[in-house]
């Protein structure tokens, strides 16, 4: 449950929780609305309906279901809050009443819409390179994504805009397809910091350089994700 849990809070500690037949799901966005993920958990076992959760705080939740002992956990879900009961540990969790969170409005049909112009695989191992590059290249809070002719993909920690900035380089893919990205696309790369957390061993990464779009879909275990990125204007 913590890994469909936390990467939610990463980004936002308040969202709706969907519990839809045998998943939960859920998406939320950065206060600036530069970042969108939605994320489902599939169950081994339908609900008994049709319900959403109102979750105040999910990282105190990610808290209180870290004390449950067992690996199978079994929630009831209330008008107003969540309550678990064993032999060892009886707990309530309250929630919001509806309305008051906003979950953000993202047609994921018309994501399967969109012409991406350049496809690739991001692994955990190259999104850790550009953790450890930003040490160096600390003066910058972009990510410039681009790709050359023979299918390599590059991750470069700079900033176009500033004179005298350290900058580095990383290959990130050996193997895209699609059309060449030429112009590099900027990204906010504190996204990527986020997206490190989700600790998923490999993304498909999609851009569309006509609306700066860039789409990462991956999956561990009963957890899937999308992330929906904007690039920076330049």
């Amino acid at each position: 449950m913590s890994k469909f849990l936390t990467p939610l809070s990463r980004i936002n500690d308040t969202c709706v929780i969907k519990l839809e037949e045998k998943r939960f799901s859920s998406t939320v966005a950065t206060n600036d609305g530069t970042l969108i993920f939605h994320s489902t958990f599939n169950l081994t076992d339908p609900v008994e309906e049709s319900n959403s959760l109102n979750i105040p705080h999910v990282s105190k939740l990610i808290k209180v279901l870290n004390v449950i002992p067992e690996n199978h956990i079994v929630l009831n879900v209330q008008s107003n809050h969540l309550q678990y009961s064993s032999e060892q540990i009886k707990f309530k969790y309250h929630l919001l009443e509806d309305g008051i969170i906003n979950s953000p409005a993202i047609g994921l049909d018309k994501l399967k819409q969109i012409k991406f112009d350049t496809s690739f695989n991001l692994t955990a191992n190259s999104l850790s390179n550009l953790i450890r590059g930003s040490s160096f290249a600390s003066e910058t809070d972009k990510i410039y994504i681009s790709s050359d002719e023979d299918g390599n993909v590059y991750g470069e920690l700079t900033d176009h805009k500033k004179s005298n900035v350290d900058s580095i380089r990383y290959k990130v893919a050996d193997e895209c397809t699609g059309d060449i990205i030429a112009e590099p696309l900027p990204v906010n790369f504190e996204l990527f910091r986020i997206i490190s957390n989700s600790k998923i061993d490999m993304f498909s990464v999609h851009i569309s350089v006509q609306l700066n779009v860039m789409l990462l879909k991956g999956s561990s275990e009963n957890v899937n994700m999308t992330y929906v990125v904007a690039g920076l204007a330049e």
